[in-house]
C-alpha cells in the first residue's frame, strides 16, 4: 500500500544470560531441584580433581613439568585446600598455619617432546568421567536451574577446556583461525562481502541510459527540465546536468536488483517511477511557489527538507542544493518505496526504516545523508539540546563510524536503550536512536537473511494481521528475547571491528 507524502531530512556532511529467576517465582519444587543439582556438581568436582591428580602423576612420571604445574593449578580452582596441589606448586606454610606460593617460583620445564605431544589425549581422558557427568546433569536438570548456575558450569568447563565443543556448540561460536568468537561473526564477514559483490555487479549492469522526451505529466510543474533520461525500470528529469541525471537513473536501476537480492524478493516498483531533480534555488522556489494552498507552516516545512513523495504514487522531487545529496536522498526514497511495496514497512516502524534504508544507501553510494527524524533545534531546552546537538555533530561528521558509536551506546545503555529505540516512534527518535538503529539493522541484514523478510512483515502488518512489537519478533525470529539480543549483538559488535 502506498503511503503518500513522506519527507526526507537531509543534512550534510553473545547470546546473553536472562538473570536468575528467584526462589519465589518458581514452584516449590524447584529449588529442592536446583539444591540437588548443585549437590551432584559437587560430587562431579571431586571426580575433576582425582582425573587432574592422575595426570599430574603422568605429567610427573614424563618430566613435563610445565603440563603438571597446569593441572595442579586447576586443581586449586576446583579444591583450594588441596594440600597435595599446594605442595606440588611449592607452596610453603607461614605464620598461623597459612600457606602461600613460593615468591620467586623456579621456571618449569617440559623435558619430553614426546610425550608432550602425548599429553592433550592424557588430558581429555583425565577430565572425561567429570565432563560427561556435569553435561548430564545440565541436561537433567535444564527446566529447574538458572541460566545462571548453567552459565556457572560453563564457565567452568572453559576454565578447564578452553575448546570445551559443548560450551562452544551450544554458545554457537566458531573459532576463527585466531579464537573463538559468535558464529555471526563469521557469517557477517561473508555476508558483507556477498553483499559488496552484489552492488558491484548491479552497478555495473546499469549502464544503459537514453534519453526521452518529457511528457504532458511532466510538464505539469511548469519547469524546465534540461534533462530527462531513462532506464527500463526508472525515469529522471532534471533541472541540471544530464550527467547528474543519468548517474541518478544508473543507481536507482541498480537500486531494485540490490534490494531484491539482499532480501530474496521479486520486489518491483508499479508504473513510470520517475525522479524529478530541482538543481537549483529557482527551481525550487518555482515549484514550492506552485504548489496549491500551502499556508506559511506549511512553506516553511519544505524549505527545511530535501525532498518529498508524490502524493499518489512512488515517484519523487527532491531539491537538495548539491548532486551528492540530491543522490543520497532519492537513493533513500526508492529503497523506502520498496520497503512499502514489499513488506508494508513505512516510518511507523522508525528503527527499521532508519537503520536498514542508511545501511544499504551506503552499501550503494558510499553516503549517508539523508534521515527521516527532526534535528534538534535551537530554541529547544538545555535538556533536549544535551541529548541533540552534540549527537547531531556526530552524525554530520562524515569520518564518524556509526558502528562504534552504536556499540558505546549498547554498552552504556544495555536492553533498556535499545528497547526504547525499537519501539520508538519516528518524531521521538533522537541522534543516538539512529546509530543505534544502524547497528542492529547491520546485526539482522549481515548474520540473519533468511529471518529478516519474515520480520519485517511482521513488524510492519498486513491485511491479515496488525502490526507487531519487537519484543514479540525477535524471540520468534532468533530465539532471543531483547535482553539476550542486547547481550549477543553488543558482543557482535566487538567481535565485528
Amino acid at each position: 500500500m502506498h503511503r503518500p507524502w513522506i519527507f526526507a531530512f537531509c543534512l550534510a556532511a553473545a547470546l546473553g544470560i536472562a538473570a536468575p529467576a528467584s526462589r519465589a517465582n518458581l514452584p516449590s519444587q524447584q529449588p529442592v531441584a536446583a539444591e540437588s543439582f548443585e549437590a551432584d556438581r559437587t560430587t562431579a568436582a571431586k571426580e575433576l580433581v582425582a582425573g587432574l591428580e592422575k595426570y599430574a602423576e603422568w605429567c610427573s612420571s614424563k618430566k613435563i613439568w610445565v603440563e603438571r604445574n597446569r593441572a595442579l593449578e586447576l586443581i586449586l580452582t576446583i579444591d583450594p585446600g588441596n594440600m597435595s596441589a599446594k605442595r606440588g606448586l611449592g607452596w610453603l606454610q607461614v605464620a598461623d598455619g597459612v600457606w602461600e606460593p613460593p615468591k620467586d617460583p623456579k621456571p618449569a620445564k617440559n623435558y619430553d617432546p614426546s610425550a608432550l605431544k602425548e599429553a592433550p589425549a592424557h588430558f581429555a581422558e583425565a577430565i572425561k568421567a567429570w565432563r560427561e557427568h556435569v553435561i548430564a546433569l545440565l541436561e537433567a536438570h535444564k527446566n529447574e536451574i538458572s541460566a545462571s548456575q548453567r552459565d556457572s558450569v560453563c564457565q567452568q568447563l572453559l576454565a578447564i577446556d578452553p575448546n570445551d565443543p559443548f560450551v562452544r556448540t551450544s554458545r554457537e561460536e566458531e573459532n576463527n583461525g585466531k579464537s573463538w568468537v559468535l558464529a555471526e561473526t563469521v557469517r557477517a564477514k561473508a555476508r558483507r562481502t556477498e553483499i559488496k559483490a552484489i552492488v558491484k555487479q548491479a552497478l555495473a549492469d546499469a549502464t544503459v541510459v537514453k534519453d526521452f522526451v518529457p511528457t504532458t505529466n511532466d510538464m505539469v510543474f511548469t519547469l524546465d527540465w534540461k534533462s530527462s533520461v531513462s532506464t527500463d525500470r526508472v525515469r529522471v528529469l532534471s533541472t541540471g546536468e544530464r550527467a547528474e541525471a543519468v548517474r541518478v537513473a544508473q543507481v536507482l536501476h541498480a537500486t531494485r536488483d540490490v534490494f531484491q537480492k539482499v532480501f530474496g524478493t521479486t520486489t518491483a516498483l508499479e508504473g513510470n517511477f520517475t525522479i524529478y531533480l530541482l538543481c537549483d534555488k529557482e527551481s525550487k522556489k518555482q515549484y514550492l511557489d506552485n504548489m496549491p494552498g500551502l499556508s506559511p507552516s506549511q512553506r516553511s516545512f519544505y524549505d527545511q527538507v530535501d525532498g518529498t513523495g508524490l502524493q499518489g504514487s512512488n515517484s519523487g522531487i527532491w531539491w537538495s542544493p548539491s548532486p551528492e545529496r540530491r543522490l543520497d536522498g532519492v537513493t533513500r526514497h526508492a529503497i523506502g518505496a520498496m520497503f512499502q511495496a514489499e513488506f508494508n514497512l513505512t516510518v511507523d516502524t522508525a528503527w527499521a526504516w532508519e537503520g536498514l534504508g542508511l545501511y544499504l544507501t551506503r552499501e550503494l553510494i558510499g553516503t549517508r545523508f539523508t534521515w527521516y527524524i527532526v534535528p534538534a533545534q535551537e530554541n529547544q531546552s538545555v535538556s533536549a539540546k544535551r541529548v541533540g546537538p552534540d549527537w547531531m555533530k556526530k552524525l554530520l561528521t562524515p569520518g564518524t563510524n556509526w558502528m562504534n558509536e552504536g556499540w558505546r551506546l549498547l554498552k552504556a545503555g544495555g536492553t533498556t536503550e535499545l528497547t526504547a529505540t525499537l519501539n520508538r516512534p519516528l518524531n521521538k527518535m533522537t541522534p543516538q536512536d539512529l546509530f543505534l538503529s544502524y547497528v542492529v539493522s547491520a546485526y539482522l541484514l549481515e548474520t540473519q537473511p533468511a529471518q529478516l523478510p519474515g520480520m519485517l512483515r511482521s513488524l510492519a502488518g498486513g491485511k491479515a494481521s496488525g502490526p507487531q512489537k519487537a519484543g514479540k519478533v525477535f524471540p520468534a525470529a532468533l530465539a532471543m528475547d531483547l535482553d539476550q539480543f542486547a547481550t549477543r549483538l553488543e558482543r557482535w559488535l566487538g567481535e565485528r571491528r
